[in-house]
């Protein structure tokens, strides 16, 4: 497949500069098409995925296998209420919060972190800071660079304390 091997390359170019640059590099296995592991598209990422692997262990990087994470997720679903209908994603591609949870885990997994999150906080993190961007948008685009970039600076620190209070030790 011309593709997978053009995706090789690119991958392992990123990999490349990435670490020349003094970059640990976490990979991340793509996770399902319409939450079915046996549809076809799902078949050939599983090609990408196999390659993720194995450039991980060749190369020693860390990895986040959210597609077995996913797979695993939606199986357990499946057999405990029977339904079919997406259940990490909202359209069969995009994470809902729950999918973006298993992905955010799966994460943390790879890092060897495995701290208890509350999710509420963050979710509600999310949602402030949307509906900031959307609300503040056109006036903050008034405002001169200096000021926009200290209100961005103040903004990361909020964001970084709220992040903060939302994980807990374990």
């Amino acid at each position: 497949e011309p593709f997978l091997e053009k995706y090789k390359k690119n991958i392992r170019e990123i990999v490349q500069k990435s670490q020349a640059a003094g970059i640990r590099v976490l990979l991340l296995t793509s996770t399902m098409i319409n939450e079915d592991a046996e549809e076809p598209n799902n078949k050939k990422l599983a090609l990408y995925n196999s390659f993720l692997h194995q450039l991980a262990k060749d190369e020693d990087l860390l990895i986040a296998d959210l597609n077995s994470d996913m797979q695993r997720l939606i199986k357990a679903q499946r057999k405990t209420t029977g339904s079919k209908n997406n259940y990490l994603t909202r359209d069969g591609v995009h994470m809902n919060p729950r999918g973006d949870k298993m992905m955010a885990q799966g994460i943390l997994r790879s890092f060897g972190l495995h701290a208890e999150i509350d999710w509420d906080k963050l979710a509600l993190f999310r949602t402030l800071h949307y509906r900031v961007n959307l609300a503040d948008a056109e006036k903050f685009s008034l405002l001169t660079p200096e000021r926009q970039k200290d209100i961005i600076i103040k903004s990361q620190v909020a964001a970084r304390k709220i992040f903060r209070n939302a994980i807990q030790a374990p």
